[in-house]
């Protein structure tokens, strides 16, 4: 009896451990669904650090090219200032031979109207009126040169 004793407490036994198998195998789709979840909040709270990081790598690098993009439009400004000034210099430089033949030409109407006044002296009566008059149309000539 004790043999049989001991076969009923096996079988008994081995029930227990199906059941308690069975209960494993069904207890076992939650625990891995229970992991899984805290494995797939690992995931996310990192896959959402990571994305914080881009974010701030990539605003970072918009900042500094910004103030790139900044600095070349502040010297391409400049570079327009001295491009005005350029551009002032050589109409200068363009009008400095009209000036020139201006000085040129007034230097000979004054030397002729200095002349014309030693003729006036020099002479009497009807040419000296007509020396005058060419004189004072010389004077006018300068006076249009000097504008």
């Amino acid at each position: 009896m004790s043999t049989a004793r001991q076969g009923g407490k096996m079988l008994q036994l081995q029930s227990e451990e199906t059941a308690n198998n069975e209960k494993e195998a069904r207890a076992m789709p939650e625990q891995i669904l229970q992991e899984v979840r805290k494995d797939m909040g690992k995931v996310a709270i990192l896959i959402s650090i990571l994305a914080v990081v881009l974010m701030v790598t990539f605003y970072f690098s918009l900042q500094y090219n910004m103030a790139d993009i900044d600095n070349k439009v502040s010297e391409l400004y400049s570079m327009k200032d001295q491009v005005v000034t350029m551009e002032e210099r050589l109409t200068e430089l363009e009008k400095l031979p009209q000036q020139t033949r201006n000085i040129i030409y007034g230097n000979m109407l004054e030397e002729l109207s200095l002349k014309a006044s030693y003729l006036s002296d020099q002479l009497e009566g009807h040419g000296k009126a007509q020396v005058k008059e060419a004189q004072d149309l010389l004077k006018q000539a300068q006076g249009s040169l000097g504008k």
